[in-house]
C-alpha cells in the first residue's frame, strides 16, 4: 500500500512540496551540516526547499546556499525565534512545513517520501506530525511538522511571542487536547530520523 501511495503522490498526481524552516544565528558550520543531510537523504530534492532566517549582524552566515537543492535565505534584524520562524513560513511556498534547527540532521533516506505518503493519507490535511530526533522520542514534537493547510487553520501556527523554546510544546498541547476530545491527529514517525544533536545528549559542546 506504501508504494502505491508514493507512486500515486510522486507519479500521477502532482507531489506535495516541502518546506524546511531554519532559523540560524552565528553557526554556519551546522546550517551547512543540515543542509548536507537533506541532500544526502532526500528522495526528490526538486519538491525540497530550506528556508532559512539569518540576523543581518551575522556576516560569517550570509553565504549559506546550495547549488543542489533549493535555499531560500532571509536576512534580516535580530528578533526572537517565534517572529523569525514567522517570516521563514511567510517565505515558504510547501505544502509540508517542517520546523528544524541547525542542530538538527536527516538521518533516513527518504524522509520526504514517508512525509509525503503521511500527507496523502490524511484527507482533510490537518495533522501534527513528528519524526524521531533520537532525545525526546515520543513525548515532544521536536521538529513539527505541520501541512499548509494546519497552518492556515491556526492562524499562528509559531507564535512570535516565543523568545526561544517551547513552539514544539505549544504545538502538543493543542494537539493533545483534540485528542483528548476525540480528535486524533498527532502522528508520530518513529521510523523517521531527524537527529537532534543537542548538547545534553552529550553530542555538542
Amino acid at each position: 500500500p506504501g508504494c502505491r501511495i508514493a507512486a500515486m503522490v510522486y507519479g500521477f498526481m502532482s507531489a506535495p512540496f516541502i518546506s524546511l524552516l531554519m532559523p540560524t544565528r552565528g553557526r554556519p558550520e551546522l546550517a551547512e551540516r543540515f543542509i548536507a543531510s537533506v541532500l544526502t537523504h532526500s528522495s526528490h530534492l526538486a519538491h525540497v526547499e530550506v528556508v532559512i532566517y539569518v540576523d543581518d549582524d551575522d556576516t560569517g552566515s550570509h553565504h549559506i546556499a546550495s547549488e543542489l537543492v533549493a535555499v531560500k535565505r532571509i536576512i534580516g534584524p535580530r528578533i526572537n525565534m517565534g517572529a523569525c520562524t514567522k517570516v521563514c513560513l511567510e517565505a515558504a511556498r510547501g505544502d509540508i512545513i517542517v520546523l528544524a534547527n541547525d542542530d538538527m540532521v536527516i538521518r533516513t533516506t527518504g524522509w520526504d517520501t514517508k512525509l509525503a505518503e503521511l500527507h496523502a493519507g490524511i484527507p482533510d490535511g490537518i495533522y501534527l506530525a513528528y519524526a524521531n530526533d533520537l532525545f525526546k522520542d515520543s513525548s515532544v514534537c521536536t521538529f513539527p511538522i505541520l501541512s499548509r493547510a494546519t497552518c492556515k487553520m491556526l492562524g499562528e501556527p509559531f507564535p512570535a511571542a516565543y523568545r526561544g523554546a517551547f513552539i514544539d510544546t505549544h504545538l502538543m498541547d493543542i494537539f493533545r487536547r483534540l485528542q483528548h476530545a476525540g480528535f486524533d491527529r498527532v502522528r508520530y514517525l518513529k521510523e523517521v530520523v531527524f537527529e537532534h544533536l543537542h548538547h545534553r545528549t552529550g553530542k555538542a559542546p
